[in-house]
C-alpha cells in the first residue's frame, strides 16, 4: 500500500512533469494520476481473480488433514514471489540487452533444426 501512496503522490505533485486533462478541471487529475489509477485497478482485479482460483485449486487438491499445511505453503510460496521476484527481475534488464539475450537463446535450437 506504500507504494501505492508513493506512486499517487509521484504523479499528482508538480514535478512529474504532466499536465492537467482539461484545463476547467482540477490541476491534480493529470495523464498520469490516470494511467496509475487504472493499472492499480487493473492490477487489483487480477490479484484477486487469482488469488480466489489459487485457493480454491488448493482447496480441491489437498485433503482435509493437510489443508492448513498446503495454504501456508501457498501463501509462503506467494509472499516469497513477491518479495524476490522484483529485485531479482531488475538485476535481470539492469544489463540493457539481457532480455534480448533470453529471448533469443530459445530459438537457437529451432533455428539448428530449420537450417536441417
Amino acid at each position: 500500500m506504500s507504494l501505492f501512496v508513493a506512486l499517487f503522490v509521484l504523479t499528482t505533485s508538480q514535478l512529474a512533469g504532466t499536465s492537467a486533462l482539461l484545463s476547467s478541471g482540477p490541476t491534480r487529475l493529470s495523464g498520469g494520476l490516470v494511467v496509475l489509477l487504472a493499472f492499480g485497478a487493473c492490477a487489483s482485479f487480477g490479484n484477486g481473480a487469482v488469488t480466489v482460483g489459487l485457493a480454491a485449486l488448493v482447496s480441491e487438491g489437498a485433503t482435509g488433514d493437510t489443508q492448513g499445511a498446503t495454504f501456508g505453503v501457498t501463501q509462503g510460496t506467494g509472499s516469497l514471489g513477491r518479495t524476490v521476484g522484483p529485485p531479482l527481475a531488475a538485476a535481470y534488464v539492469t544489463v540493457y540487452w539481457s532480455p534480448f539475450v533470453a529471448g533469443a537463446l530459445p530459438s537457437i535450437p529451432v533455428a539448428l533444426l530449420v537450417r536441417r
